[in-house]
């Protein structure tokens, strides 16, 4: 899958074992929030803090970027932010739960099984993660097999 232009499923890119990192480099960090490009300089910073001094950025751990490129065209790229990795699964939920929504009218109840959700995260041309390490001051890239972990220990934490 994927146009090999991509983030993880073109075998190019920030698939975990790739041995490329996202690093923060510089203040000024992540553009917006929700859709758009993402910026290669950094997370987002408080306002004030970095100031070109060194001093280390003020993103929480476990801050997450999920990175979504939805068919082969450049322009479905977008990108979602979390302030960890159980919101960012929920939130691909709820994104699943929309299409859902979206294909059976928007009053019916969003009913799926866990095959359901993995086929709708297969089915999405290129997803990967980025989550954020305060111990190593950097962004650790995650592939599709890793998110489609994290969504199924997400949704057994809902059930107990």
């Amino acid at each position: 899958k994927g146009s090999g232009k991509g983030l993880k499923g073109s075998g190019k890119g920030l698939g975990k074992g790739s041995g490329r990192v996202w690093r923060p480099a510089t203040p000024g960090g992540v553009k917006g929030k929700g859709k758009g490009p993402l910026s290669s300089s950094g997370p987002r910073r408080s306002a004030g803090g970095g100031g070109g001094s060194g001093t280390p950025s003020s993103v929480p751990d476990g801050h997450t970027i999920v990175l979504v490129q939805y068919s082969d065209r450049n322009v479905s790229r977008t990108y979602s932010e979390h302030s960890g990795v159980m919101s960012a699964m929920d939130g691909l939920c709820q994104m699943y739960e929309q299409v859902i929504k979206m294909e059976m009218g928007s009053r019916a109840q969003a009913k799926y099984t866990v095959e359901d959700l993995w086929a709708f995260i297969d089915d999405i041309s290129d997803l990967s993660c980025m989550v954020y390490s305060s111990q190593l001051c950097e962004y650790q890239p995650h592939n599709r097999e890793w998110v489609k972990n994290q969504v199924l220990r997400h949704l057994k934490g809902q059930i107990d």
